[in-house]
Parts: structure tokens; C-alpha cells; sequence
């Protein structure tokens, strides 16, 4: 009888291990995918295979040396279908802005950065530039969300370089939101914010999302002097590329 307890017990532990999130560290800038991601080699995409295979909502971490690192995909990425948390502050060196890269410049026509449909994921702390739509004006967003809702995007550098001074656009948008419960459901709605949940998006921003303005729409609005939405302004007069479309 104690041996069928402690027989059972184990069995026990090891169904709740297998639904346990896993954590996968990414520890290599390549984009290598052998199927296993390990110590030894963890391509990002090895890394989003990885946690899509994994019940639970997994943390995708990276340690790459230390300091900036460029990912630079050969294709389009997988498409994210397991909650995920992909936290790029993890990278050692960080200081408050993001030193990890992904580079579309390689991945293809009508590759998009990160495409979520899992929901309940968070990506943070990465720069995500240079993506390439299909021709006509398909894809070749920075991050697309769609189907799940319940998604965070906080303190990311999109379309721009790493220190966030000059625009490497994504030919599509820099967050595309299509189809996601977020935009429906209140319990499940998508957050896009900026590196600090309190930093609060000028009404030009909202705007933005809203009726799918570009950065020339907020550049010709009136302002009034000095506020955080003449800020915005300025900003996007120097902008390249269209703003955050829904």
C-alpha cells in the first residue's frame, strides 16, 4: 500500500510538472533551428517553437553576452500560438531602453516581426524594425496581433533604431491589431504602452489607433503651447512611415 502512495505521488508530480510554464533562453543571435532549444544553442526561433510546444504561458529570456544584439530572421518567424512572454529586459545590460534587435531586413516579403494569435502574451523590451511587406501592402508589420486578445506590448522600440533616434520603419505598421478579441471584449483587451504602465498616450495617439491616422495627420493638427500633445507633434513630423494602425 505505501509503495502504490508513493508510486502515485510521483505520477501526481509529474502530470503537475508537465503543465507548468517553462522558461527558454535565448542565447544566440543566429537563426539556426536543430529543434531543440537548450544551453548549448537557442535561436529565438528555436525559442518560439519551443514555447509553443509548452503548456502555460512561458517566458521567452535572452542572454546573448551582454549588450546590443541584432537578430536578423532568414524567414518569417513563427507564429506565436501558446501564451508567451517574451521579455527582451532580460538581455544582460539593460538599462531602462531595449538592446535587443530583430532585423527584418532578411526574413522575406511579407514577413511580419512577432505574429501572436495565442492572446495573453506580453513582448517587451525589443527593437523591432526594417520588416517587409508583400506586394500589394501585405504584412511586414512589427508586431500582429490577432484571434486571442489580452495582449501587452510595453517599452518596445518599434520602427526605429536602438537608441529610438532615427526611423527604420516596418514597410506595414508598427503594431497591427486584426481580428483580436482585444478589440472586442473588455476581460480580453489588448494594452500598448510605453516603457512605464503610467505613461499615459496623448489624445493624438488615440486618436491614431482609433481611425487609423498617420504620423502626417497628428504632424498638421493644431496644438496648443506647451503640452505633451505639441511633443507628440513634433514627433511625428520627423516620423517616417505611417503610426499604429488598427
Amino acid at each position: 500500500m505505501r509503495l502504490f502512495r508513493v508510486l502515485a505521488g510521483v505520477v501526481c508530480s509529474l502530470v503537475a510538472a508537465a503543465g507548468q510554464a517553462a522558461t527558454f533562453t535565448v542565447n544566440s543571435t543566429n537563426d539556426f533551428d536543430d529543434g531543440v532549444c537548450n544551453a548549448a544553442h537557442c535561436s529565438l526561433r528555436e525559442a518560439i517553437f519551443a514555447a509553443n510546444a509548452a503548456a502555460g504561458t512561458d517566458t521567452i529570456r535572452f542572454g546573448i553576452g551582454a549588450g546590443q544584439r541584432t537578430i536578423q530572421p532568414g524567414s518569417a518567424l513563427p507564429t506565436i500560438t501558446d501564451p508567451v512572454i517574451i521579455d527582451g529586459t532580460t538581455q544582460p545590460g539593460y538599462g531602462g531602453t531595449p538592446i535587443i534587435e530583430i532585423d527584418g531586413s532578411n526574413a522575406g516579403l511579407g514577413a511580419n516581426g512577432l505574429r501572436i494569435s495565442a492572446g495573453g502574451s506580453t513582448v517587451m523590451g525589443l527593437v523591432i524594425n526594417r520588416f517587409i511587406p508583400a506586394f500589394p501592402a501585405t504584412n511586414g508589420h512589427g508586431i500582429l496581433l490577432e484571434t486571442g486578445g489580452g495582449n501587452t506590448i510595453q517599452g518596445n522600440y518599434i520602427g526605429t533604431n536602438f537608441a529610438g533616434s532615427a526611423a527604420l520603419p516596418n514597410g506595414g505598421d508598427g503594431v497591427r491589431i486584426s481580428g483580436s478579441k482585444g478589440m472586442r471584449s473588455e476581460p480580453v483587451k489588448d494594452f500598448v504602452r510605453g516603457t512605464y504602465e503610467t505613461t499615459l498616450a496623448p489624445g493624438e495617439v488615440v486618436l491614431g489607433f482609433e481611425y487609423r491616422g498617420s504620423a502626417e495627420d497628428i504632424g498638421i493638427t493644431v496644438h496648443a503651447h506647451p503640452t505633451l500633445s505639441e511633443v507628440t507633434k513634433e514627433a511625428a513630423l520627423a516620423a517616417l512611415g505611417r503610426a499604429i494602425h488598427i
